[in-house]
């Protein structure tokens, strides 16, 4: 496999599950040659890849493709931003992405970028230019065998980028240089915050009784003591809306419109609506809900009330 590298299009990515899960259960400095492993299921079927005729005989550019795009990237403690010539994108972390190690934060800062350009990076050759050269390794060499986070982390980007058609070449760009993305990663821009008029949640909160927690807002829109922000920071915020667990409370929902399909789904997978409100009606009603849509953060409203915890997935949502 080893010798693919340089003659099999994507040939490093493919071997990477085999060389970490083989790097997890042998060493030579401990183990002998006749120790018998039994590789596991999903790593076998991973190998498949191999057995493709196409695959093998793709072939590779003697030399490589000049880039017809400049992602340049950086990432801070409060989020992360990116830029392709006059066309930008931004996004605070997620209070489960705080934990990570500052390198991994870097990584996906650039998959949430390609996944917020998707559009304009579609077929083509992008050079990604960010102030982090272990980054820049894992992303040249398809992952790496130094830190399984981080190869996990390089293996999700790639996957994301070849089922868009998107060949990346990572280079290295002086912080100095780097200055718009790193204002991106760092100032939040809050022009595009949208919330209810506050006569309007008067009257709601009169005829369907007070919330406890807004679940969608930032500490200048709203309308709780208590909130749930994508930042996850500031006096007030608490957990992500989707991670959040309660008894009994009730909620204030004006989700982006991005989180409007996830939010139906939560509905309908785990009951959750006020108690004297009709259901929310047949379930192909939320199934056939239509996939989210970009336009700005906030664009819908409702209440729900849990009846016991709940838990759920959170995830990245370009801004």
């Amino acid at each position: 496999m080893a010798a693919c590298t340089y003659m099999v299009h994507h040939a490093r990515l493919r071997m990477r599950p085999l060389q970490l899960w083989l790097a997890s259960q042998f060493s030579q400095a401990r183990d002998g040659l006749d120790k018998v492993l039994t590789v596991p299921s999903l790593v076998v079927a991973s190998l498949q890849w191999w057995s493709y005729l196409h695959t093998m005989l793709q072939g590779v550019p003697f030399g490589k493709v000049s880039p017809l795009l400049d992602l340049v990237s950086d990432m801070s403690d409060l989020g992360w931003g990116a830029h392709i010539g006059n066309m930008q994108t931004q996004g605070r972390w997620l209070v489960s992405d705080l934990s990570l190690h500052i390198n991994v934060r870097a990584l996906r800062a650039i998959h949430l970028a390609c996944v917020a350009f998707s559009t304009y990076l579609r077929r083509k050759v992008v050079r990604v230019l960010m102030d982090n050269t272990t980054m820049m390794y894992y992303i040249n060499r398809q992952g790496g065998s130094h830190s399984l986070a981080l190869c996990l982390e390089a293996l999700s980007l790639w996957e994301f980028t070849i089922a868009q058609d998107v060949s990346l070449q990572a280079f290295h760009l002086p912080g100095a240089c780097s200055v718009r993305a790193d204002r991106l990663s760092r100032i939040f821009s809050h022009q595009y915050e949208r919330s209810l008029h506050s006569e309007v949640t008067h009257q709601l909160f009169q005829d369907w009784g007070v919330p406890q927690v807004d679940l969608f807002a930032t500490r200048q829109n709203r309308h709780c003591v208590q909130f749930c922000s994508m930042g996850g920071m500031g006096r007030g915020a608490i957990a992500d809306a989707f991670l959040l667990q309660g008894s009994g409370q009730l909620f204030y929902a004006f989700p982006p419109f991005p989180l409007i399909d996830k939010v139906l789904q939560k509905v309908k997978t785990q009951d959750v609506c006020h108690p004297h409100s009709p259901r929310l009606g047949p379930p192909t009603l939320v199934r056939d809900a239509p996939a989210p849509v970009s336009g700005p953060p906030h664009g819908g409203c409702g209440f729900a009330r849990t009846s016991s915890p709940r838990t759920g997935a959170a995830s990245s949502i370009p801004t």
